[in-house]
């Protein structure tokens, strides 16, 4: 999920005890100026920190010097991030954290290919792909899925052209050199006149148009 963060969030201390079960979801301090209100997304803080009681808290959202903690029912926000629910009293010190969850899911993402689109262009595909790795070419605009040890067609990006900022002219191919199917339920067209290459099978299916004009 997407979590916010603050800068300038000061150390707060509690002015209520946090009772150490799952229930206890309010969480009330004397001053967070400049923490996350969760508007863009939870937030984590830790109260403890450094002490046997350090717990992290994942919190979904703060209102003045209030701040609730994340909780759907399925997921509850006390003992977050490998800690563990326990009790904190009056004057235990809280502050707003960036958590080894939150670097680990950015680690994930950036070093695992099948997690984002890379863009490259058709003479820069990646040498080495990963399982499901999705790639933009950007000189075809065309996007393709390595599956199964190849990389698979998946789509294109239609950006009419022209002369300096002109977007006029939409542009197709003139052969039809492999085989494809119409979606169904869509129509399709395309500016002629347009040849099929022997052996290559374009099905159009029922209830469905193809045009070429």
């Amino acid at each position: 999920m997407r979590r916010s963060y603050a800068g300038a969030a000061k150390a707060a201390q509690l002015t209520v005890i946090l009772d150490g079960t799952t229930a206890a979801l309010t969480i009330e301090c004397d001053d967070l100026s400049n923490y996350p209100t969760g508007a863009s997304g939870p937030f984590y803080i830790v109260v403890d920190r450094g002490q046997v009681t350090e717990e992290k808290i994942l919190c979904e959202s703060r209102t003045d010097n209030t701040i609730t903690v994340y909780n759907t029912g399925l997921i509850n926000g006390r003992g977050a991030d490998g800690t563990t629910v326990l009790s904190h009293y009056v004057g235990a010190e809280v502050e707003h954290v960036f958590t080894a969850t939150d670097a680990d899911e950015a680690n994930a993402h950036v070093n695992t290919s099948s997690l984002h689109v890379t863009v490259c262009t058709s003479s820069t595909r990646p040498v080495s792909p990963s399982a499901n790795q999705v790639i933009l070419e950007t000189d075809t605009h065309s996007f393709y899925a390595y599956i199964d040890g190849a990389w698979v067609y998946v789509g294109e990006i239609p950006i009419p052209a022209g002369g300096g900022n002109d977007k006029v002219f939409w542009e197709n191919d003139i052969d039809v050199t492999g085989d494809y199917t119409i979606t169904v339920g869509k129509n399709a067209g395309t500016f002629g006149p347009v040849t099929i290459n022997s052996g290559v099978t374009v099905t159009v299916p029922s209830g469905s148009v193809w045009s070429v004009v």
